[in-house]
């Protein structure tokens, strides 16, 4: 799996071993993708699947509106003198008021669980590698999903970047050349707050400073001048002198710290 699943899981899995039974709520939907990772094989008639959380083998009903189905298919498990291990996740629903609350009789033999919103078990995981300031930076959006925020926490080249959640890919080059070539990335640069990341990837690997206040467009065009440009410079020969209008339009452009 991945860090954020992980720490997610451990979490969980401390509860079902104090209590078996364990009632989460989730009106956000925010962990939908982490349960079905934890989640192995088709559900069986009752809706019941298998599950691991951090090793601790649970059963899992997912609900899918009716809390009644939940009741009925989980309350065999838990009323015995030797209940299983069952967790309910309920995505898309509120508990409620709580004495009314369809799960309450399995809420008071298990435990309802009250999850941190997933942003916040971001933090903690990225805290064992960034500090507060880089974190704020990598959490600035509100649109990062749980994946993004996976990816985020994975983290296999020791950095985090939101660049890699937006363009699928972890190599530098691979990104410059794919934002330079395909617009179609610039809602998601924008909507993930990954801008500053990728000014800061042009300013380390082509040596160019771009302005902070700049839209996609005007960015891509000030790269692709300045890469354009000094390939032009880079493919002259020893000795050779541009001259007229084109020496003024080239003199405009910063040369590149290396030919590299």
């Amino acid at each position: 799996m991945h860090p954020l699943h992980d720490y997610i899981a451990g979490l969980i899995a401390s509860q079902v071993r104090a209590r078996h039974a364990v009632v989460i709520y989730d009106v956000r939907r925010e962990l939908e993708q982490f349960f079905a990772e934890a989640a192995a094989g088709d559900a069986d008639a009752t809706g019941l699947r298998s599950a691991d959380f951090a090793g601790v083998p649970a059963r899992l009903f997912t609900v899918n509106g009716s809390l009644l189905e939940a009741r009925a298919a989980v309350e065999p498990l838990t009323c015995g003198d030797k209940p299983e291990n069952v967790v309910i996740y309920a995505p898309g629903l509120s508990r409620g008021d709580p004495k009314s609350s369809l799960l309450l009789e399995i809420e008071k033999a298990g435990v309802l669980y009250q999850p941190l919103a997933l942003r916040s078990n971001a933090r903690t995981v990225l805290r064992k590698r960034f500090d507060e300031v880089a974190i704020d930076g990598m959490l600035q959006s509100e649109a990062l999903t749980y994946e993004d925020l996976a990816a985020l926490c994975r983290g296999e080249d020791g950095g985090g970047s939101l660049l890699r959640t937006v363009f699928g890919a972890s190599d530098p080059v691979k990104i410059l050349t794919s934002w330079l070539l395909d617009p179609t990335h610039d809602a998601d640069l924008d909507a993930k707050a990954a801008s500053g990341e990728l000014r800061n990837l042009v300013g380390a690997k082509l040596g160019l400073s771009l302005p902070a206040d700049g839209d996609a467009i005007r960015l891509r065009a000030i790269t692709a001048r300045y890469v354009l440009a000094n390939e032009f410079r880079n493919d002259l020969a020893d000795g050779a002198v541009v001259g007229g209008p084109a020496a003024a339009r080239l003199a405009e452009v910063p040369a590149a710290p290396g030919k590299d």
